[in-house]
């Protein structure tokens, strides 16, 4: 059908649905619209009835004096609405206009801008950005005693899993990513994180995986999470990366060891990131807490990829294709780079 937007021709002339009577009962009478009028033309006569339905009936072709009957056979799509339609295919055939970041971002943006430093060794030193003081927190520490007790009851049945959930944890605290806690008295603001082992024994490498919880309720029904900005996604879509991976000669992958854990937190807040561990169910629970970025902050992603950014712009002189690399070629941990030649 011409498209709904265009002129009509020359040859043809508007009807009212309702009252147009064709001469001739083989005339064809179906459904169609030029900027919302119906037309009659020599060869064919087309009316839009009130219900848009689309109706079909024997033709008459019409051509001076003489009469030609012939046979139509045409196919036609119901369609309720086909300026919407089409407008909505332009939107997606067209270039997209840079996203506007939104306002959260943009806090974000900010809050990083002002608040990250980095250590004489290098490593970067992040905040979590908070929609809202910690003091609104409720009490969290009895919480998560009584998960830590369920969990026992988990750990005492299969020692297998025992043994790699106390591996993972002291790995964790070999490698200062979480210390213990000796001051008796606990601080006015803390938040205690539950945690629990996602445990995958047919993995060659890390079969069991300990996973913080800060979702976890407080006594007044807040917890981390709720009063943390996550920033949203800030490198580039999967697709994107991955039509740019098929398109190039050589490619290779890669993968940032523990991301998160590379990146610390600001001492200031560690208090916000305290779980309770005991090696034995016989033993006391200790208290640590958790040195670097967390899996299982609603912000943990954000603060990665805003800290990878971050390297990036400060090693660019130094390192000028490594920081493109960064920049451009990152999904979440894994590296994903082309190139056309060796």
């Amino acid at each position: 059908m011409t498209d709904v937007n265009q002129e009509p021709p020359r040859f043809a002339f508007s009807v009212n649905a309702e009252t147009f009577v064709p001469k001739d009962e083989k005339q064809i009478v179906a459904t169609a619209c030029f900027k919302n009028k119906c037309l009659l033309s020599t060869a064919l006569i087309l009316v839009k009835d009130k219900y848009s339905e689309w109706q079909t009936f024997r033709a008459l072709l019409d051509s001076g004096n003489s009469i030609n009957e012939t046979k139509v056979h045409c196919g036609l799509i119901r369609d309720e609405d086909l300026n919407k339609n089409l407008e909505k295919f332009w939107k997606l055939e067209e270039i997209q206009e840079p996203i506007v970041k939104n306002k959260e971002r943009l806090i974000c943006e900010e809050h990083y801008a002002n608040t990250h430093f980095r250590t004489k060794e290098g490593k970067y030193v992040v905040s979590m950005p908070l929609k809202k003081e910690p003091s609104c927190l409720g009490n969290s520490k009895d919480i998560a005693l009584r998960r830590l007790g369920s969990l026992w009851n988990r750990l005492a049945r299969d020692k297998n899993y025992l043994n790699l959930y106390r591996e993972f944890l002291r790995d964790y605290e070999r490698l200062g990513h979480m210390k213990e806690v000796t001051n008796e008295t606990d601080p006015d603001i803390t938040y205690y994180a539950t945690h629990h082992g996602i445990y995958r024994p047919e993995k060659s490498t890390t079969k069991l995986r300990v996973v913080f919880n800060c979702s976890s309720l407080t006594d007044n029904g807040i917890s981390l999470n709720d009063i943390q900005y996550n920033g949203g996604v800030i490198q580039e879509d999967l697709y994107a990366q991955m039509l740019r991976f098929r398109t190039y000669t050589y490619a290779f992958t890669a993968d940032i060891k523990m991301m998160y854990r590379t990146i610390l937190i600001n001492p200031k807040q560690r208090n916000l990131q305290r779980i309770v561990w005991c090696e034995s169910e016989h033993e006391s629970p200790k208290i640590y807490e958790l040195s670097t970025v967390t899996y299982g902050t609603v912000s943990a992603p954000y603060l990665a990829q805003r800290t990878l950014t971050q390297l990036s712009m400060d090693e660019e002189a130094n390192f000028p294709i490594a920081a493109s690399v960064l920049r451009n070629n990152l999904y979440m941990d894994d590296v994903l780079f082309v190139v056309l030649q060796r």
